[in-house]
């Protein structure tokens, strides 16, 4: 009777150990990517930057503007204009001031719905070519390299050729 527990023990760990080769791992099998790299080496880090930039002068052009009607106005105080005339002059400055918020508003979500498209169409570029990377060089698995803290054969310079072909 302890041969036989003693066989099918020994026989469950020896299919218990080949199972698990099967399915193992090694260092040279894994592949890391540091996406971040290759997202700045995109042109989405271009399109941030470009947004950015039309943004800030958007936001320049606003507040250059508003100054300039806003010292009209308080110079306009200092004549002898009528009230009425004033309160039309404030009146008007009040509107101008809420249509450039509005149209800072309106252009800001445009660009920011652009940067999401953009975004999205990247990484289905990057996933896929992180895909070809990693079939080319018989990788099992491709992590990022944030995430790896030692080992595994780093691809970010083929996935960043791959995304500017």
């Amino acid at each position: 009777m302890k041969k036989v527990l003693k066989s099918a023990v020994l026989s469950g760990l020896l299919v218990l150990a080949l199972a698990t080769s099967a399915f193992a791992v090694t260092a040279k099998d894994i592949g890391v990517v540091d996406t971040q790299k290759v997202i700045e080496s995109s042109s989405l880090s271009d399109l941030y930057k470009s947004a950015n930039d039309e943004m800030k002068a958007l936001e320049d052009n606003i507040k250059k503007e508003m100054l300039d009607k806003s010292k009209k106005l308080e110079d306009a105080k200092k004549t002898n204009l009528s009230a009425d005339k004033l309160k039309e002059m404030e009146d008007q400055f009040k509107k101008d001031l809420e249509t450039k918020r509005n149209e800072g508003q309106v252009l800001y979500q445009k660009k920011q719905a652009e940067l999401e498209e953009t975004q999205k169409k990247v990484k289905l570029d990057i996933d896929e070519a992180i895909k070809k990377v990693a079939d080319e060089k018989k990788l099992g698995v491709v992590f990022d390299k944030q995430v790896v803290l030692f080992g595994g054969v780093d691809v970010t310079e083929d996935v960043m050729k791959k995304i500017k072909k």
